[in-house]
């Protein structure tokens, strides 16, 4: 067990399920939140609860248990002594005598040990002899009569049978994700701190009661609380350990609110016990409508309109919390496996671990980015530029500032309006031109006073006006590439949860044919993680037997799985031998190309590169820039860098291509390029090609060649991103052929080109990649840049291949 685990079995040892609820865990926040002033509340609530002959044995039994931190407790308890009259003084006494003896107990002998951590026996012990001293103080105050010695034996019994029963609850170590059955334990991990889970049960069944009990004196809007309580947990207790066990909590905890309605729970619990696996509604429904009729039974239409309302909302109010609870309505128990199983599993979870704490990570961080992108799009959403209309808007505003204090008004805005006309052919020109020129506008009257004032006021405004809007569009220029950064992290977030999960199907494929190799091997344990780059790890006692049958094993997984592997791995832990075994690449790729400048000199106005990421994907690229010269090569060149930096990192092709087409689009120089884009999955042969704006390209094999083509822009043109991928089936020996427009332009068909395709791709790559560009010069006739990239793929031969290929070398 690694150290966090025990880290946390630590905390849960010293401070029970109040610690466990303390503790935020994993997306449990709001349990921990609410749970410390909930226990508190729970211990007001008991300390008013009467349960027999005048005691009141709930509080101190909840205080005599709770680990860690009983002060919430304590504080609870004592608020509710304030309100039971002259008796309350006595109680409180009592819970500062219980904290005292606790104290006592619980002093720490060692430097592992921890206050409030004594052993169940010594707080039963404790809650005992604080009963004791209040059956002594009722029996020296009322005297030796029946009810003071019944109030005395009950004052030690009831108290201590409680605190026995509520300890299976707190001693238990359980985690907000125990109570709703959707924690999965690890192989070998001991479950509730190794109580039975039949005693845990039944202490949470008494903690329900006590609660709902306690609540039964209190009303809300008419509606019972008690009543409310009752069915909430004969609900719960049914969804999460079945319908028999939900039909007994119904019936008790019928009988601690009022006893004549117990059937009508018992009836709840056991009715949507029965229908919750075909669906929590049916079950609530048809559980709801049982309790109703049961109800009108027994009680009339007084029991129908005494409990049915507080049902009904209960049932509302937590039907989300049903159906994330645990579906098969029993606890996941910790199922027993070997040595090996749980020598496997230690061996995995490390590993295991920091990938999900990475993918947590960037989860948070993919959240926060599309948070900046939706700040940043809200405040730029609007039109590049001012148009017409906004501009006259900007007119007609300082035309109000100046023109109401002059004389000549009436006759600049009365008649035919010559004011009005000004304006108006003004804003157009802004809207045209986006430029105004005071010495050069004649548009108004020759009467005008205020004439430079108003077009220098006017040209001010409209350069605010232009500034703001470019800020805006500024700002939906950042907003889209947020957007995208936190796609991108999303996307690999995404990717290594699917390297974490577990391949069930597979595991069990190869213990069967483990089994069949050698009957060693038949209590092998066998764990398999991952989709793209799976891991093998095998358990076995029989140590010696791993290095015997190494090479068959590698077959098997290879058969089973449709991957290479690489050499194995050996460990030994705990007298268990392990074997682990990752996947490989089984196709390599190796690559040429060749560049021509259009005129010799001149800088090439196209980029190619290839390269190989993180995730063994296999890339190469062609990008031609818009023209010729520096300003193509400028956006070819950062089309290239861009690409070959994020997905050499790992990154997704259609969101990488995408950030980058909004990267071309903000640029203030309007760089455009086609982006031809050839991808291969080296594990298991999956290729594409994305192209945009991209002339075709061709694929070998043997003597048949195949043209991949798509009609899309390219890249940084147009608004939206327009990119197209095509899916290509692989082979071992394809030759794949990718070509600028200075080769074979758009839409014409050059025999000349698939001749020297299907000529020159037989032996020299390089040689070949030359001489076709040189064909290119003297017959395209096309006066642009000219590049090419070939690649050869090579497909590596299974084990079980290169061991026959060994045996007929020697034979």
């Amino acid at each position: 067990m690694d150290k966090r685990r025990e880290k946390e079995r630590d905390v849960g040892r010293r401070n029970g399920l109040s610690a466990a609820f303390f503790e935020k865990q994993e997306g449990k926040g709001l349990l921990s939140m609410l749970a410390v002033p909930f226990l508190g509340v729970m211990a007001g609530l008991f300390a008013r609860a009467h349960v027999v002959f005048g005691t009141y044995p709930l509080a101190l039994s909840l205080l005599a248990v709770v680990r860690g931190n009983p002060l919430p407790v304590w504080l609870g308890a004592t608020v509710g002594a304030f309100t039971m009259g002259r008796n309350g003084f006595v109680h409180m006494l009592s819970y500062v005598l219980l904290m005292l003896l606790r104290l006592l107990f619980s002093h720490p002998k060692h430097e592992d040990e921890h206050y409030f951590d004594e052993l169940p026996q010594l707080q039963i012990t404790a809650v005992i002899l604080v009963g004791v001293g209040m059956g002594t103080w009722q029996i020296v105050a009322a005297g030796l009569t029946t009810y003071a010695l019944l109030y005395a034996a009950a004052s030690v019994v009831a108290p201590a049978i409680c605190a026995a029963l509520f300890t299976g609850v707190f001693a238990a170590e359980l985690r907000p994700d125990d109570l709703l059955g959707t924690r999965r334990y690890a192989a070998g991990e001991v479950q509730y701190a190794g109580l039975s889970p039949l005693y845990v049960q039944v202490g949470m069944l008494t903690l329900c009661c006590a609660f709902s009990y306690a609540l039964c004196f209190y009303h809300l809007f008419g509606l019972s609380l008690g009543y409310m309580a009752a069915a909430f947990f004969s609900l719960f207790i049914a969804r999460r350990w079945g319908a028999m066990r939900g039909c007994v909590a119904g019936m008790l905890l019928g009988l601690s609110v009022y006893p004549s309605y117990a059937p009508v729970f018992a009836l709840l619990g056991l009715g949507a016990g029965a229908l919750f696996p075909y669906g929590t509604g049916y079950a609530l429904t048809l559980g709801v409508g049982g309790a109703t009729v049961c109800a009108s039974y027994f009680g009339g239409a007084v029991g129908l309109l005494g409990i049915i309302p507080e049902t009904c909302i209960v049932s509302l109010l937590t039907w989300p919390l049903y159906i994330k609870m645990n579906k098969e309505g029993v606890p996941h128990s910790v199922t027993e496996e070997g040595p090996c199983d749980r020598a496997v599993s230690y061996a995995a979870e490390g590993v295991m671990q920091r990938r999900r704490d990475d993918g947590r990570q960037l989860h948070l961080i993919s959240d926060a980015l599309l948070a900046v992108s939706d700040s940043f799009r809200r405040e730029g959403q609007s039109e590049e530029l001012p148009d017409v209309a906004d501009y006259f808007a900007v007119c007609d505003k300082v035309c109000n500032k100046f023109c109401p204090s002059c004389k000549n008004r009436d006759l600049c805005w009365e008649g035919e309006r010559p004011g009005v006309s000004a304006i108006g052919r003004i804003a157009e020109q802004l809207g045209h031109s986006g430029t105004l020129r005071v010495g050069e506008v004649t548009f108004f009257p020759a009467y005008c006073t205020e004439e430079n004032r108003i077009l220098r006021a006017i040209r001010t405004e409209a350069a605010v006006l232009c500034g703001g809007k470019r800020r805006s569009a500024h700002s939906t220029q950042i907003a889209a590439e947020y957007m995208m950064m936190s796609r991108l992290l999303s996307e690999e977030a995404r990717t290594s949860g699917m390297e974490d999960a577990p391949n069930g199907e597979l595991a069990k494929k190869i213990k069967k044919r483990l089994a069949e190799l050698s009957p060693q091997l038949a209590d092998a344990a066998v764990f398999v993680r991952g989709e793209k780059h799976p891991s093998v790890t095998v358990g076995t006692r029989a140590i010696e037997i791993l290095g015997d049958t190494v090479d068959e094993i590698r077959v098997i997984c290879e058969q089973e799985s449709d991957f290479l592997f690489s050499d194995p791995c050996f460990e030994e832990i705990n007298r268990v031998g392990t074997l682990r075994l990752s996947a490989r690449p089984r196709f390599r790729a190796h690559a040429v190309s060749a560049v021509l400048s259009y005129r010799e000199g001149e800088v090439s106005g196209d980029a190619v590169s290839w390269f190989e990421s993180s995730r063994d994907d296999f890339y190469a690229l062609l990008s031609d820039g818009m023209g010729n010269g520096r300003r193509a090569a400028r956006a070819s060149r950062l089309s290239c860098i861009f690409l070959e930096q994020m997905l050499s990192a790992g990154c997704s092709v259609p969101h990488t291509a995408e950030m980058l087409h909004h990267l071309l689009r903000g640029r203030s120089d309007e760089s455009s390029a086609t982006l031809d884009l050839f991808t291969l999955d080296c594990m298991r042969g999956q290729t594409s090609f994305l192209k945009c704006g991209a002339v075709p390209s061709y694929v070998k094999r043997g003597d048949s060649l195949f043209r991949i083509r798509t009609k899309t822009p390219p890249i940084g043109i147009l608004k939206d991103y327009a990119g197209e991928s095509v899916s290509f089936e692989i082979q071992d020996g394809d030759i794949v052929v990718l070509l600028s427009d200075g080769v074979t332009p758009e839409g014409e068909e050059l025999p000349w080109l698939l001749q020297a395709l299907h000529d020159e791709l037989t032996g020299d790559l390089q040689r070949a990649a030359n001489r076709i560009l040189s064909l290119a010069a003297q017959k395209s006739g096309s006066e642009d840049d000219r590049s090419i990239v070939i690649i050869k793929i090579e497909e590596e031969m299974p084990m079980e291949n290169k061991n026959l290929e060994e045996e007929s070398a020697a034979s």
